[in-house]
C-alpha cells in the first residue's frame, strides 16, 4: 500500500528535533495522509511539524525521544487528521515514556525515551464521528453544584434537564454528561455523578496501593488528579471518564503503536501496518501493527462484546 519505504536504521541519524526535516519522513506521512483523506496532506505535514517541533523544543523529556517514535506519532496522528496543537479543547497531545527494552551487558535494565500520542476525549469524539459511529456529540459539560440539573431513564430513552449558573468558582464538581446524537439520528445521553466518581476514585486507590514496609500496611491513594482541581476532580480527567463511560458499548477504536486513548484502559484494538518501515534491527517491547486495508479504513473500528471495569486510575 506504500510507494515509500524508510529503513530503521535511518532513523538513527536523526534524534527528535530533527526527524521531521527528514524528507522521506515528510513524504511518507503525506502519503498516508492522502491514502486516509483523499488529499490536504502536504498542509497537514507542514502544520503538524511546527506543533510537534514546538512542542519538542519545550520539553526536555521529549527531546530525549527516539527519533522513530517521533515518526510512528505523527504517522498516527494523520491517520485520524488529528492536531496536536495545545488548547482547552486538544484532540492530542505528546506524551514521553521510558519504555523498557531489555538488559546490557552489566545485566541491568536498558530504557529508552518514546514518544506516545495520547488522543485526548475531545479527539476520541472526532474519530467516532468520522468512522459513522455517531453523528455527532456535543461537548462533554461539566456540572457544579450551583447548576441546575436533573437525569432521568425511562424504558431506553435518557433525558437530561441542565441549566447553567455561573459563576462556578469556589463551587463543587457534581458530575459530566454528555449529549450524543447516533448515526439514525436518536439521541442518546450519558453521565457521570458523584457517586460514580467516588466509586472509581476507589478503584484508583486499591490500584495504587503501595506497601510501607516501615508501617508494615498498605497504604491507598488515588490518581492526584482525582483532587488536583482545588480539592476537585481534574475537568480533564473527568470528562475523558465520561466519554468512556458513554461508549464502553460502542466498538473499540483501532489505534496505531504509538498512541494510547485518554479514556482507555485496557488495550485499545491494533491495525495493520502502515508506518512503511523496513525492521533491520530494534529494541522495542512486543510491536503492535497499525493500519487496515485501504478499504476498511472509512470504517477504522471493530466490535468488541466484551465488557471491562471502569479505569481505576
Amino acid at each position: 500500500m506504500s510507494n515509500v519505504a524508510l529503513k530503521l536504521s535511518e532513523f538513527q541519524k536523526y534524534n527528535a528535533e530533527n526527524i521531521l526535516d527528514c524528507e522521506a519522513v515528510m513524504e511518507k506521512v503525506v502519503e498516508v495522509y492522502n491514502l486516509m483523506h483523499g488529499e490536504g496532506g502536504e498542509a497537514f505535514f507542514e502544520r503538524e511539524r511546527q506543533n510537534f517541533q514546538k512542542i519538542i523544543s519545550e520539553s526536555i523529556y521529549l527531546k530525549k525521544c527516539t527519533a522513530f517514535s517521533i515518526y510512528t506519532s505523527i504517522i498516527d496522528l494523520s491517520v485520524y487528521n488529528l492536531s496536536v496543537e495545545p488548547g482547552a479543547q486538544a484532540t492530542a497531545y505528546l506524551i514521553p515514556r521510558n519504555v523498557n527494552i531489555g538488559k546490557g551487558s552489566d545485566s541491568k535494565d536498558v530504557y529508552e525515551t518514546r514518544c506516545n500520542l495520547k488522543i485526548s476525549g475531545y479527539g476520541e469524539l472526532v474519530i467516532r464521528a468520522s468512522a459513522g459511529q455517531i453523528l455527532y456529540a456535543d461537548n462533554p459539560i461539566v456540572v457544579y453544584d450551583n447548576d441546575e440539573f436533573s437525569c432521568s431513564v425511562s424504558g431506553e430513552k435518557k433525558s437530561v434537564e441542565y441549566k447553567c449558573n455561573l459563576p462556578h468558582k469556589g463551587h463543587q464538581v457534581i458530575g459530566c454528561f454528555i449529549r450524543i446524537v447516533r448515526s439514525d439520528r436518536s439521541v442518546d445521553y450519558s453521565w457521570l455523578l458523584e457517586e460514580e466518581i467516588e466509586r472509581l476514585k476507589g478503584y484508583s486507590s486499591k490500584a495504587n496501593k503501595k506497601w510501607n514496609e516501615r508501617e508494615r500496611k498498605y497504604e491507598y491513594k488515588a490518581n492526584e488528579l482525582y483532587t488536583s482541581n482545588d480539592g476537585n476532580i481534574d475537568t480533564g480527567f473527568l470528562i475523558a471518564k465520561t466519554i468512556k463511560h458513554a461508549f464502553k458499548t460502542y466498538p473499540k477504536i483501532k489505534v496505531g503503536k504509538s498512541t494510547v486513548l485518554q479514556s482507555e484502559d485496557p488495550e485499545p484494538e491494533k491495525t495493520e501496518d502502515i508506518y512503511g518501515v523496513q525492521t533491520d534491527s530494534v529494541p522495542s517491547e512486543k510491536e503492535r501493527p497499525f493500519g487496515p486495508p485501504v478499504n476498511d479504513m472509512a470504517k477504522g473500528v471493530t466490535i468488541d462484546n466484551s465488557s471491562s471495569p471502569d479505569d481505576p486510575f
